[in-house]
């Protein structure tokens, strides 16, 4: 499999998608575009935003539909649950994740109000992780991934987010999935 990814390293839905190639132990090239040129981008996939997958002579925007295409024409099933429910629970984290999490979490960095609407989204998570565990079991999903790289954009200098301490399943979750 021929797998070149377009992307902005500061980017969380970039993030999400290299962190699912890792996993499933895809290798794959990386294009890094400036954000403040996006052509490459949108003379092969006929749009401006990233990431980007280009799968040989299939060309996916969008990190949502880039994770669908994993699940279905890879080994990407192994970043899905076994279980049907907690397949659906995946995704919807996912959909979570992209359109609540990464906005807030941008918002926060200026706006104390939603500083405080992150802290309860935050305490929310801390209560779906058991101890040494994952969203929703024993490995990480797409979940996982998605929900972790929306939490990246907290992240100072390269270290990981100052969660508060109350927050311990969630800080161990995170040291979890960045390394």
């Amino acid at each position: 499999m021929s797998l070149r990814l377009y992307q902005i390293a500061a980017c969380p839905y970039c993030r999400k998608v290299s962190r699912a190639l890792e996993q499933l132990g895809l290798e794959y090239q990386v294009v890094e575009i400036d954000p403040g040129r996006r052509r490459e981008v949108k003379k092969i996939s006929g749009q401006e935003k990233v990431p980007v997958l280009v799968d040989g002579d299939r060309v996916i925007a969008d990190s949502t539909a880039i994770l669908r295409h994993l699940v279905d024409h890879s080994s990407g099933g192994e970043l899905l649950p076994e279980d049907s429910r907690h397949q659906a629970l995946a995704w919807i984290l996912e959909a979570y994740a992209d359109d609540t999490l990464v906005p807030l979490v941008a918002r926060s960095r200026t706006n104390p109000e939603d500083e405080t609407e992150l802290a309860v989204h935050l305490a929310w998570l801390e209560q779906l992780l058991d101890a040494g565990g994952y969203i929703l079991g024993d490995a990480p999903t797409l979940a996982d991934l998605a929900l972790h790289a929306a939490l990246s954009g907290l992240e100072e200098d390269g270290h990981a987010p100052p969660l508060s301490t109350e927050l311990s399943r969630l800080c161990s979750w995170y040291g979890r999935l960045r390394s």
